[in-house]
């Protein structure tokens, strides 16, 4: 599932961009967004449980400096961000509940 709390995809909101591309978290067939949080949540509404949960990353390609932190200033608790941030894919191996 793509991560749509990836920090390009915040960053990007923050400047009022929000458009789909031919490829990439906002592919034009994606057509349901979730966070981490979200697509756990949707599992379970579903009867699944998650056993194995990992995220793909892209090396080299991190979140600003200062995201967070400028994220704090407007009062946003953020605490799971770096972790999740980063995360530009989600796969989830799961069970019928």
């Amino acid at each position: 599932l793509p991560n749509i709390a990836h920090w390009s995809i915040v960053v990007g909101l923050m400047q009022g961009q929000w458009e789909y591309a031919e490829e990439g978290l906002l592919d034009r067939t994606h057509l349901r967004f979730f966070t981490p949080a979200s697509a756990r949540a949707m599992l379970a509404r579903n009867g699944f449980t998650p056993e194995v949960a990992s995220g793909k990353t892209i090396p080299d390609i991190a979140p600003p400096d200062g995201l967070v932190e400028a994220l704090k200033a407007f009062d946003l608790d953020v605490p799971g961000l770096p972790a999740s941030a980063s995360v530009y894919q989600m796969l989830f191996v799961c069970r019928v509940a």
